[in-house]
C-alpha cells in the first residue's frame, strides 16, 4: 500500500512539473515573431527573455488560434505545425477556396509548403467568368487560388529572388482574360516545378513561363509567313498608341485581403538652373545700361 501510494506522489509530482514548465508565451513575442517579413523557422526563433521553447510558443499560439485568432495560425503553419497545416488546407479545400479565413492565414503565413496544400482547387477549377453587374466580376476558385499561391511565391523568403520578384509584379486582380492567362501559367508552372515542391527544394524552383504551351501565340504562324510591306521612303511619324482601357474592378474574397505592391510615384518636375542665370544676366545689363544713362559725363 505504502509503495502504490509513492507511485501516485511521483505520478502528481511529475505532471505538476510538465504543468509548471508549460508557460504561456507573452503575445508581444509572438507578435514580434510574426511580424513581416514572417521568416522565422522551426531552427531559427529569436531569442526572449525568458528563453521560451518552441513547445510552448507552439501551444500557445495553438490556444489563440483556436480562439479565432487566425493570425497565430499563420504562425504555426510557418513553424510548420502538421494539425494547423491539416486545419487550414482542409478549410480551403472543402469550401473550394472561398473560406476567407482559411484564405487569410494561408496568405500571411509566407509559407511555400501550403502551395501543395492547394493546388488542387486551382487545377480542378472553372476559368474566371462569373459577371456581377456591370463593372464587378468575381475571381471564383480558381482565380482566388491563382492570387492565393501567386501572394506565397511572392512573399515567401525561400524562393529565389527571381521568383519572387515575377510574382510581385504578376498580382494584378483586373481584366478576366488575364486572369485566365495567368491560371494557365501557374498550372503549367505547377507541372515544371512540382518535384521541387515537393521535395522542399525551394531554391531551385524556377520562374513561370510568361507564354504557356496551353496559350495560343501572340502572333499566328500566318501573320510570321505574310510578305514584307513596302517601306515608304518618306513615312509619316508612327501614331500614338491607343490608350488602354480602365481595368474592371473585382469582388474577391481572397484578392481583396493580399494587398496589390504600390508603384513608385513619378518625379517630380524639376526647374531648369539655366534660365535662372540667363535672367541675372540680363537685370546685370539693365542696371549696367541705366547707370551709365544717369551718370554725368564728364
Amino acid at each position: 500500500m505504502k509503495k502504490l501510494n509513492r507511485h501516485i506522489l511521483l505520478l502528481l509530482a511529475i505532471l505538476f512539473a510538465m504543468h509548471v514548465s508549460a508557460r504561456d508565451v507573452d503575445v508581444n513575442y509572438l507578435s514580434q515573431l510574426r511580424s513581416p517579413p514572417l521568416s522565422i523557422t522551426r531552427d531559427k526563433i529569436p531569442a526572449s527573455g525568458t528563453n521560451y521553447t518552441l513547445d510552448e510558443i507552439v501551444e500557445t499560439s495553438r490556444r489563440l488560434d483556436g480562439a479565432g485568432e487566425w493570425i497565430y495560425g499563420s504562425l504555426l503553419m510557418r513553424l510548420k505545425d502538421a494539425p494547423t497545416i491539416q486545419k487550414y488546407a482542409e478549410r480551403y479545400r472543402d469550401s473550394d477556396g472561398q473560406d476567407d479565413i482559411a484564405c487569410r492565414a494561408i496568405a500571411g503565413s509566407n509559407a511555400p509548403w501550403m502551395i501543395s496544400e492547394v493546388i488542387q482547387v486551382l487545377q480542378a477549377g472553372e476559368p474566371v467568368s462569373e459577371i456581377l453587374g456591370d463593372t464587378q466580376v468575381g475571381l471564383g476558385p480558381t482565380g482566388d487560388t491563382r492570387v492565393l499561391i501567386t501572394s506565397l511565391l511572392a512573399t515567401s523568403p525561400e524562393f529565389p529572388d527571381e521568383v519572387k520578384n515575377w510574382a510581385r509584379s504578376h498580382l494584378s486582380k483586373r481584366n478576366i482574360g488575364r486572369q485566365n492567362e495567368l491560371i494557365e501559367i501557374i498550372r503549367n508552372w505547377w507541372t515544371t516545378n512540382e518535384a521541387y515542391l515537393r521535395a522542399e527544394s525551394f531554391d531551385k524552383v524556377q520562374v513561370p513561363s510568361s507564354n504557356p504551351a496551353s496559350l495560343p501565340p501572340k502572333q499566328p504562324a500566318q501573320q510570321l509567313a505574310a510578305p514584307p510591306a513596302v517601306i515608304d521612303p518618306t513615312p509619316e511619324p508612327p501614331a500614338p498608341p491607343p490608350p488602354e482601357p480602365t481595368p474592371e474592378p473585382i469582388k474577391s474574397s481572397v484578392a481583396g485581403s493580399i494587398p496589390t505592391p504600390a508603384t513608385e510615384p513619378a518625379p517630380a518636375n524639376k526647374t531648369n538652373p539655366v534660365w535662372w542665370i540667363v535672367g541675372l544676366l540680363i537685370l546685370a545689363a539693365g542696371a549696367v545700361f541705366v547707370a551709365r544713362k544717369i551718370t554725368p559725363k564728364a
